[in-house]
């Protein structure tokens, strides 16, 4: 066999590396492949009898130059790298720590156990591609990045420039492998992290300190070390701002957030830095921010990943036009549906992805049918054929045949097909056990079971209820929920859905043939779309039988309401809920995350097609005799906390005024001047209508004279009786001196 054996290369972005099948290196297999193959070699290594049988791995390209002892293994060989690998054997950091930190930097990386792992002394290695071929001097810059991230942990191994590693499974001992994001392609290339320079952490010394850190992650003895240096505390361009970020970022990568940082730094500051040169507030405010939001931006970047993949799986656009690139014109009279309205064709297989019939003839031009001595366009055959099937539009009504009508009464092809849930193997159980703790209360969680198997049983039938969850605390796997259930009704899903701008343009395509819309990371309701005709707008969403889709691209068309609305939010006061709503049931989500490893099986199960038919497959079987669809949404105490957060300055001034006397009735003059006098804005009489609306107000058509004067008066309780009482009993219901009493 020869030394020296060449792989195939293979297709996509090129990944060069090396294995050798013994510590003797005296042969290499040169690989070159792609990331995701690599994570797959790692991943279906064979399981060894002991560490010494295993294979090794390096990141890098090796030459033909031998030790004396014939190994081809050496810092003198390596031609370039193509990533770096690190060594971690501290035996207290869990791989899914070290990973959760990886993930916040968004690296694309992997992170693998050793032979010698165990689950209560954990060690791994973690690799990182490069985006392309790099020197060997960038070994040492970009593992100190990788160091950096994980505080400093890394062994001293790690820096060796030839340092190879093991990998595969050792019997007895436990093998796992985690992938960033889940996903081999998410996640950023080291290289092109120049960002993460600041907070690298260099290889450590024998004494356990080193260029930038130690062993450990980098302590308050990186000030007192430097002070003792300089013979003083640490003043303006002694680098200690550099260090403060060091150490910032360490703490960050532990889990340290928020106000805590500003404390700790408060703390460092007193012990290490010159009082009479004290840092810039601006300089502390910018690593206060930069470290958060260092955190805030990982998380929307995997959110976004996450949200637009499980969006095209929502959507169906994963799929293109199955239209044959050669028809015969008896495969478009049995497969091919004319809308007389706009002149489109659509194939029944896929009756939302139409053409317009002149792009279906540039589609099909491939297809001909000899007439005669002549050849002609399939598609002129089929558009003149009186056997072609013909309907005036389109519209979604679930649970109705092929062809049906749409509201108005017109003939329509049926944009919603049924959908089969044929048995699976796979347990349901990860599904039930999230809900259970998204959705703590037994009795709040068993409706919301039963609403989403209402709309797998009965698609067509629309439920008098919507749902709000609610929590502050990020990252609990709400979007997991909502990437499965994208899955579960695939292309009836509407992922992610832009209220804002819909409200915004008028444009309502996203709607279209959907079960569910999701809306997540609803803001607060002064944004927009709550406000106003907005918040009327919303309800008609919610509420209306028949939808008119006006697309932003196409034609539009009429369809019958079925969607289901589940929306995420971090603010009670996300949805304009009035006192009287009974559309929308508010839940709160936990405030506490589950563990790292809890959320990595989750999304690994998003790829298994078996657990997602089962969940399909418990929705159409679970018991919904007791659940009725009409039953409007109970008053519970996070609904009252919605309710409340609703509430405007200007109602909260209402409300004080009518709990602050026993009176029934006041004239609308001084309701007004109370206002004036507690300084609740009233920009017009649309919006004071509005908020007498929403406190139980009732202006009364009857006038009063007072003082020679007309007046309006408003009753404050009783309201339904009095509004068209006559205006002698309001008269006698008024007291002048009321205002004064309740005077703000």
């Amino acid at each position: 066999m020869s030394a020296v054996m060449q792989s195939l290369p293979a297709t996509g972005t090129p990944l060069e590396w090396s294995e050798f099948s013994s510590a003797a290196a005296d042969s290499v297999w040169r690989r070159n492949a792609t990331w995701p193959e690599l994570i797959d070699r790692i991943r279906s290594a064979a399981s060894y009898a002991k560490k010494a049988e295993c294979p090794w791995l390096k990141m890098a390209t090796f030459g033909d130059l031998r030790t004396v002892n014939n190994s081809l293994r050496h810092n003198a060989n390596v031609l370039s790298i193509s990533g770096v690998e690190g060594d971690y054997d501290g035996e207290v950091m869990q791989p899914e720590e070290a990973m959760a930190k990886l993930e916040r930097a968004r690296i694309r990386c992997a992170v693998y156990t050793s032979p010698s792992h165990m689950p209560e002394k954990p060690r791994w290695r973690v690799l990182a591609p490069c985006s392309e071929t790099l020197p060997p001097e960038s070994h040492g810059i970009l593992l100190g990045r990788i160091n950096g991230v994980l505080g400093g942990v890394l062994s001293r191994e790690s820096w060796t420039l030839s340092q190879s590693y093991y990998f595969g499974a050792v019997r007895g001992a436990e093998y796992r492998v985690l992938v960033a994001f889940d996903d081999p392609d998410d996640g950023h290339f080291i290289d092109e992290l120049d960002e993460l320079d600041c907070i690298a952490i260099g290889k450590p010394t024998a004494s356990g300190s080193g260029a930038g850190g130690s062993d450990s992650p980098p302590g308050e003895d990186v000030f007192s070390a430097a002070a003792a240096r300089l013979g003083r505390k640490l003043r303006t361009g002694d680098g200690r701002r550099e260090m403060l970020k060091a150490f910032i970022t360490s703490r960050s990568a532990r889990g340290l957030r928020g106000d805590d940082i500003g404390v700790l730094i408060d703390g460092v500051a007193a012990r290490h830095f010159d009082s009479a040169d004290p840092m810039d507030e601006q300089d502390v405010a910018e690593i206060i921010n930069w470290a958060n939001g260092k955190d805030q931006a990982a998380l929307d970047y995997r959110r976004d990943r996450q949200r637009k993949a499980a969006q095209v799986i929502g959507e169906g656009t994963t799929e293109m036009p199955p239209l044959a690139e050669s028809m015969s014109l008896e495969e478009m009279l049995e497969q091919l549906v004319f809308i007389s309205h706009g002149s489109r064709v659509a194939h029944r297989a896929r009756p939302q992805i139409s053409l317009p019939l002149n792009e279906f003839k540039v589609y099909s031009r491939a297809s001909e049918t000899q007439i005669g001595s002549r050849m002609v366009p399939t598609a002129d055959l089929w558009v003149q054929d009186k056997h072609r099937v013909t309907t005036h539009t389109f519209t979604y009504r679930p649970g109705s045949p092929e062809f049906t009508t749409d509201p108005e009464g017109a003939r329509a092809l049926n944009l919603w097909s049924l959908r089969e849930r044929p048995p699976s193997s796979a347990s349901v159980e990860p599904f039930l056990e999230h809900v259970r703790y998204l959705v703590p209360d037994e009795s709040e969680r068993e409706r919301f079971l039963s609403w989403l198997a209402h709309a797998e049983q009965f698609p067509g039938v629309l439920p008098h209820t919507h749902y709000l969850m609610v929590t502050p605390q990020t990252g609990i796997g709400r979007n997991w929920l909502a990437s499965l259930l994208a899955r579960v009704w695939a292309g009836a899903t509407r992922l992610g859905f832009d209220l804002d701008g819909a409200m915004a343009t008028g444009f309502n395509g996203a709607l279209s043939r959907r079960l569910l819309v999701i809306v997540d990371e609803l803001k607060a309701s002064n944004s927009g779309y709550a406000a106003g005709s907005h918040a009327q707008q919303l309800k008609s969403m919610l509420t209306t039988e028949h939808r008119p889709i006006n697309p932003k691209f196409g034609r539009q068309h009429i369809e019958f309401n079925c969607a289901r609305w589940l929306m995420f939010s971090q603010h009670y006061d996300a949805l304009p809920l009035e006192r009287a709503d009974r559309r929308v049931i508010v839940i709160s989500n936990p405030t506490e995350r589950m563990p790292p490893e809890y959320y990595s099986q989750l999304y690994r199960m998003l790829d298994d097609a078996e657990f997602i038919a089962a969940v399909g497959r418990w929705l159409a079987e679970r018991d919904i005799r007791d659940f009725n669809p009409s039953t409007p949404a109970p008053l519970t105490q996070s609904k009252a906390l919605a309710i409340e957060a609703n509430v405007s300055d200007l109602e909260r001034a209402l409300l004080d005024l009518r709990d602050g006397t026993e009176a029934y009735v006041m004239t609308a003059a001084d309701i007004n001047e109370y206002l004036r006098n507690c300084g609740a804005k009233v920009s017009g009489a649309r919006m004071l209508s509005s908020a007498y609306a929403a406190t139980g107000l009732v202006s009364c058509k009857s006038l009063v004279t007072l003082d020679g004067k007309k007046h309006r008066v408003v009753a404050l309780r009783d309201g339904a009786r009095l509004k068209d009482a006559p205006a002698s009993e309001l008269l006698r219901l008024i007291d002048p001196d009321e205002l004064r009493r309740v005077r703000p």
